[in-house]
């Protein structure tokens, strides 16, 4: 299986926010279970951020 052959040479997985909870019309949908698959492999997952797109704007027009 390929998490058991990936996980020879890395620790995780880093993960979009939309392959974990995935929307539909605007709304969140039920969570997937790539997360338990991970672990279940003994493999960690990693997320940047789970900002939507609009408050990452909102926040790089803040910096500015």
């Amino acid at each position: 299986m390929y998490p058991d052959y990936i996980k020879k040479y890395i620790v995780g997985i880093g993960l979009w926010k939309d392959t974990v909870v995935p929307p539909k019309d605007r709304h969140l949908m039920i969570p997937t279970d790539l997360i338990a698959k991970a672990h279940s492999h003994d493999l960690q997952w990693f997320s940047k951020s789970w900002k939507t797109e609009a408050e990452k704007e909102c926040a790089c027009k803040r910096v500015q």
